[in-house]
């Protein structure tokens, strides 16, 4: 199943997070927004508007997935691995747009950090 999923409608570029039941991140959704990221580099979208489907944007990543039974070696590469996806979330040429519900891990941290110029606020 695709968790993450790129879209363009005109000049906008639609990322969509889709891992039910609360879209928590694993090295799946990661590599696949890694895939959503190129197909926005390429797509010469004008913007881009980052949401998720259902409840919540995410609380954060899937400890029972992601790192159990994993030494501290195996963790550190998954993290090295989130990193640079963050990063390229920062250094996209277009403004992006978070449609932030629910729970979203350190919600105010994380988006006003990663997308510059974004002040994110609790919309319900």
């Amino acid at each position: 199943m695709t968790s993450v999923k790129f879209e363009k409608l005109r000049n906008v570029g639609l990322i969509t997070l889709d891992n039910p039941p609360i879209n928590l991140v694993d090295d799946d959704l990661l590599l696949e927004l890694g895939k959503a990221l190129d197909d926005v580099d390429s797509s010469g979208v004008r913007a881009v508007l980052l949401h998720a489907t259902g409840d919540h944007f995410g609380p954060g990543v899937n400890v029972k997935t992601t790192f159990s039974g994993v030494d501290r070696r195996s963790a550190r590469k998954m993290l090295t691995r989130a990193i640079p996806i963050a990063l390229r979330l920062e250094q996209l040429d277009v403004p992006i747009v978070c449609a932030v519900q629910g729970f979203c891990f350190e919600r105010w941290n994380i988006i006003n950090r990663v997308v510059p110029g974004c002040r994110a606020s609790a919309v319900r």
